[in-house]
């Protein structure tokens, strides 16, 4: 059980993303497939962490990001005992 959530990926969500929560968990997971997702609030700011099956898909979805997007806003990989910033 442990193995299935160590690959895993966090990213802060917009303050003006006023989506309900259950559409970004299934937006993002279908985004860079990740097999699960939950949405955790740090000090008033919502992050989303996706779970992935894999090394592979992990590097995939984190590498991907950072090319869609600007460098350090995108997908961050994060350990299982890491803080969310």
């Amino acid at each position: 059980m442990r193995n299935k959530f160590c690959w895993q990926a966090s990213k802060r969500i917009a303050d003006d993303n006023s989506k309900v929560d259950s559409l970004i968990i299934k937006e993002y997971v279908n985004k860079y497939t990740a097999f699960f997702g939950k949405i955790v609030r740090v000090c008033k700011a919502r992050h989303i962490i996706l779970y992935f099956k894999g090394e592979n898909a992990l590097r995939n979805a984190t590498g991907g990001s950072w090319r869609c997007e600007d460098y350090g806003i995108g997908l961050q990989v994060k350990e299982q005992d890491d803080f969310i910033n």
